[in-house]
């Protein structure tokens, strides 16, 4: 094992790339678990610590955080994405929306940002053909 080829590279994993989804879509994601991600987590879960270790933290709410840290640090852009039959421009508010409503987008692009072969330059090199 190559350490220098063989791991994700922490500038793609902030920085962002661009991983194929369905029908020609595509979107920009940085690695989940990013440092932007952490430190939104945990922002976003600092005013609830009393609740959540009373046990008054609803899955719901957990949800919704995860939501908006993962339109907010994770999907950076996308492209092909049609809402009502018309090509829209990536917001997190936009992102949050379709995340929260849908199980399965969430889980897909969760899936994409934690598979590390999508941050490896290699991909990269062989994809450009060097």
């Amino acid at each position: 094992m190559d350490l220098e080829k063989d791991l994700a590279k922490p500038e793609l994993e902030e920085d962002g790339v661009w991983v194929d989804y369905k029908d020609g879509a595509k979107f920009k994601l940085a690695r989940l678990g990013n440092k932007k991600f952490l430190r939104a987590y945990e922002t976003k879960r600092r005013p609830h610590l009393k609740a959540i270790r009373k046990g008054n933290f609803s899955a719901d709410d957990e949800l919704r955080i995860s939501c908006e840290v993962l339109a907010e640090t994770v999907v950076m852009d996308w492209d092909g994405i049609l809402v009502g039959g018309k090509k829209v421009k990536y917001t997190p508010d936009l992102g949050f929306k379709y995340f929260y409503q849908s199980r399965d987008l969430r889980d897909d692009i969760t899936e994409m940002a934690d598979d590390a072969e999508n941050f490896m330059a290699e991909v990269f090199d062989d994809a450009a053909g060097n």
